[in-house]
């Protein structure tokens, strides 16, 4: 959103923020200094993943063609 980049891991439990403007190279976390817009860019992916989750059923079904290319790699039998 705009300047702002925030990123979630969900596994690692970390959350970061940045300008982009300012930080070009992210070498800054703004998370904790600049908690309304971690807060807001928070919400409006929650929202996002729960709209998508309702009008996709969860996760996407891999087409034809991916499954035989993971088939092909060993991943799907």
């Amino acid at each position: 959103m705009g300047p702002w980049k925030y990123i979630e891991g969900e596994e690692e439990g970390t959350r970061e923020l940045f300008n982009l403007e300012d930080d070009p190279g992210e070498l800054v976390n703004l998370y904790e200094s600049s908690r309304t817009v971690a807060d807001e860019l928070r919400a409006r992916i929650a929202a996002w993943k729960s709209d998508y989750a309702r009008e996709t059923g969860d996760r996407p079904k891999p087409s034809p063609e991916d499954l035989e290319r993971l088939r092909a790699l060993g991943y799907v039998e």
